[in-house]
Parts: C-alpha cells; sequence; structure tokens
C-alpha cells in the first residue's frame, strides 16, 4: 500500500502540470483574440466568463487531485485486503504442513526403534 502512495503523491505533479497548462491555453482562448477586445473594451462583459474559470481551475487545481488521491487510497486499501488473505490462506496451509511434517517425523522416529 506505501507504493500506492508514493505513486500517487508522485503524480500528483502531473496533474498540476496539466491544470497550469490549461489555465494558460483556456485564458489565452477566451481572451486572447482581437474580437473579444473590440467589443468588450470596458471588460463589463467578462463576469459569466471569470466565474466559469475560476470553477474549472478549482476543479482542475484542488478537486481532480482529491479524486486521484482518493481513487489509490482506495486501491491500496483493496491490495492490502488482498495481501491479508493471502496471508491467511498461506497461514492454514502452513499449519496443515506442519502437522503432516509432525506426523511423519513420528512414523520415522518409531519405525527406527
Amino acid at each position: 500500500t506505501l507504493t500506492f502512495v508514493i505513486f500517487a503523491l508522485n503524480f500528483l505533479t502531473f496533474w498540476w502540470e496539466l491544470a497550469r497548462w490549461l489555465d494558460s491555453h483556456l485564458l489565452d482562448a477566451l481572451y486572447g483574440s482581437d474580437t473579444h477586445s473590440l467589443f468588450n473594451l470596458a471588460g463589463i462583459q467578462n463576469t459569466s466568463d471569470d466565474m466559469i474559470m475560476g470553477l474549472v481551475m478549482g476543479t482542475l487545481f484542488i478537486v481532480l487531485p482529491m479524486v486521484w488521491l482518493g481513487a489509490l487510497a482506495w486501491a491500496g486499501v483493496r491490495m492490502g485486503d488482498v495481501g491479508g488473505l493471502m496471508s491467511q490462506g498461506v497461514g492454514q496451509v502452513r499449519q496443515s504442513a506442519g502437522m503432516f511434517g509432525q506426523m511423519v517425523m513420528q512414523k520415522m522416529m518409531s519405525k527406527g526403534k
């Protein structure tokens, strides 16, 4: 499960870089054209665009990494459960093999006398 934690934390930089790249390109796409500045000289019509951009950027920078960490945390916990179940199954086999080994040793000791 520690592997999932390390992978998730190292991969967060990718999500933040993707969000930064989208942030710069979305801003350039919305506000970079000359037609936008000609029709909106005073900047009054940008309120809805600004609100939408704020929501999208908040989602990309905060919500997406939280979903990523949650998904990998869930996967790590499930893998830990699988490992626990596997060790329980191996424990039962180990106990039965130990009893079989004791029986073999007792038979060998009784034949040697």
